[in-house]
């Protein structure tokens, strides 16, 4: 429902004259990029460790390092900022001279034209926004805890040789919580009551007495600007940024909403109310008419449910009236006898449902469509299988018999989660005992006796799975690499100048390791309806799983921290590049074999439970 009124909100953004309006207008903050800014009460937000900041600007010119804001100090602050003098702008967050966290953004500012920025921190890490759409995020969980006490400029650096702010700006806010990306979407557009959850500082910028820029939240501090601040009139960058249009939509909303509703589309007047909810949360009595448009929409929708659960009960179909009253009182949940009926229906739709997973090397006989007609042991079927860096898994009997009892255990578990209430599961060792009583070997069983098994047992469905795949494939590589520390030395140059240069203090040759593992297994079902014979679901499920690890094991080798070393191209040194930074003592182990195997098993567990309770969603036994 909340949806519904973002998107409608969405299409009346697109004009200043949108259903019927004049043309509107709305003040903003200009900036001369000479000596106006705005500066922002210090210690407001020291403590705000998690949360957003979000305006709209507009450029005229792009400067060098010009802000959008910067609050705290010099090397210490959390920046909003053109990218140099170019037409692009990016996200910072200083913890020292040499210690920042940056988000770019690749898409270009254009000059003249607004655009929308939110700047997200706290514990999920950063997040940068442009005109609602996520550009970037850092790891980085710091926050305007980062840099306490000092300058909150809008406009305006922290460092002195960083050019102005030159153009304009409106609806400066910050919360105390991270907006979720559909809220950023819902809020850049429209003026704030200001009462919104988490909003703590809001200046619509385009209101100033004199030096003074009023907070637009209720006991609030305002901003003092300084130097040639001014406002302007301009036409409005949304029609919902002008006072009282977000009422005038609302109201446009609620008359159609009353209308549909006197109508009897209550379905459409539930949907229209919540729209007009969503736009201005306190809107005449619309919270109110929403909930009685959902309730008659419930009643409506309820005995559509129960007329077909009747029509399922009069064919026979238990467990489809079981399903369909069960629709019933998830709408109305006393609705008329739908609670007796729905337990009538449970019994007289219960069943049970066996499942067997074969081990693939006593099988006799295979699920797999080619083979089946051949029977054999499991170990021809693999045998195309390519031996290239492969390591079959199933062929290590105690891999075998744990990784696939875990595997069974996980379908097991997913059925009796999800399973309906009518269905009941015969257990492992339940089914064991079946094949050993129809005189069969449970664990050298055929698949046929398996399905005879069954069937003498009354089971009227079963489930055969089997692994006929899985192994693991490794790859290795090496190379060397050498450091070196370096020490700086004096020389003169050919103009008789004084300089220094890096030379070679001490070299260290160490190692490189790749190592590349894949793993991949196969699972093939087949679920009979033993009564019948039919099948009524088959096929095979794929897991893939893999690990790398880059590595040089370093270990402050002679004390020395990585940082430090250097690599020589030619006769000069160079800082190590990113990805030689990463790879010294990172992590040196892989996931293992089984380790993987369990995994793909498990989710293969998961998929065939949610195939077999697909298939038995409409099923009856002896259909």
């Amino acid at each position: 429902m909340r949806i519904a009124g973002i998107i409608l909100a969405a299409t009346l953004l697109t004009g200043t004259g949108s259903l019927g309006q004049e043309p509107l207008a709305m003040n903003v903050m200009s900036f001369d990029g000479k000596n106006g800014y705005v500066e922002l009460p210090q210690n407001l937000f020291d403590n705000l460790s998690e949360g957003t900041i979000e305006t709209w600007a507009k450029w005229e010119k792009f400067a060098k390092w010009s802000r959008v804001f910067d609050f705290g100090h010099e090397n210490n602050a959390f920046v909003v900022q053109t990218e140099k003098d170019k037409n692009s702008v990016n996200y910072r967050i200083w913890e020292g001279k040499r210690r920042d966290h940056k988000i770019q953004a690749n898409k270009k500012l254009k000059k003249g034209a607004w655009h929308h920025i939110a700047a997200v921190f706290g514990r999920s890490g950063m997040a940068l926004y442009l005109d609602g759409q996520l550009i970037g995020t850092k790891g980085f969980e710091g926050g305007l805890d980062t840099a306490p006490g000092g300058n909150n400029y809008i406009g305006k650096s922290n460092w002195p040789k960083d050019k102005l702010f030159r153009g304009q700006m409106a609806e400066f806010r910050v919360w105390n919580r991270r907006l979720s990306p559909a809220e950023i979407v819902k809020f850049k557009d429209r003026t704030l009551v200001g009462d919104e959850q988490g909003l703590v500082g809001y200046w619509r910028l385009g209101d100033v007495n004199g030096s003074e820029v009023p907070s637009a939240l209720a006991g609030g501090y305002p901003g003092r600007a300084v130097g040639d601040i001014g406002v302007r009139t301009i036409p409005a960058i949304s029609r919902f940024l002008v006072a009282g249009q977000l009422e005038v939509a609302a109201q446009a909303m609620y008359d159609q909403a009353d209308a549909a509703f006197t109508a009897g589309s209550f379905e459409e007047a539930t949907v229209k109310f919540s729209e007009v909810v969503d736009l201005v949360s306190g809107f005449q009595d619309a919270a109110d008419r929403m909930a009685q448009a959902q309730q008659q929409w419930d009643l409506a929708e309820a005995e559509k449910a129960y007329t077909e659960a009747g029509e399922y009960e009069s064919s026979g179909q238990a467990g489809r009236a079981y399903e369909a009253y069960g629709r019933v009182l998830a709408k109305v949940s006393d609705y008329k006898d739908a609670i007796t009926k729905r337990e009538q229906a449970l019994k007289d739709a219960r069943f049970e449902v066996g499942l067997f997973v074969m081990l693939s090397d006593k099988v006799r006989e295979s699920l797999t469509p080619q083979a089946e007609n051949v029977g054999g042991r499991f170990s021809r079927m693999v045998s195309s299988i390519g031996k290239l860096a492969r390591v079959g898994l199933l062929k290590q009997k105690r891999v075998m018999d744990e990784q696939q009892a875990y595997a069974y255990r996980i379908m097991e578990e997913g059925l009796d989660r999800h399973r309906a209430p009518y269905i009941s599961l015969r257990r492992r060792g339940d089914m064991r005992r079946l094949i050993e009583q129809s005189g069969a070997n449970a664990s050298m069983a055929h698949y046929d006796q398996v399905v005879e098994a069954a069937k003498g047992a009354g089971l009227p469905v079963l489930v055969l799975a089997e692994f006929t795949e899985a192994y693991t494939t490794t790859k290795k590589r090496e190379s060397n690499q050498v450091f070196w520390t370096t020490k700086q030395v004096e020389y003169t140059d050919d103009k008789g100048k004084k300089r220094k240069k890096d030379v070679e203090d001490k070299s260290y040759a160490t190692k490189r390791y790749w190592v590349d593992t894949e793993m991949s297994c196969r699972l093939n079902y087949r679920i009979l309806n033993t009564a019948t014979g039919a099948i009524i679901g088959e096929g095979a499920f794929d897991a893939e799983d893999g690990d790398a690890v880059d590595y040089i094991a370093w270990n402050k080798h002679d004390g020395i921290e990585p940082g430090k070393l250097r690599v020589k191209d030619a006769t000069k040194f160079k800082r190590l590049s990113s990805d030689v930074r990463n790879a010294i003592d990172a992590r040196t182990g892989v996931k293992s074999a089984e380790e993987m195997f369990r995994g793909g098993a498990a989710r293969i567990g998961e998929q065939l439970s949610a195939r077999l309770l697909e298939a038995l969603t409409y099923y009856s036994p002896g259909q």
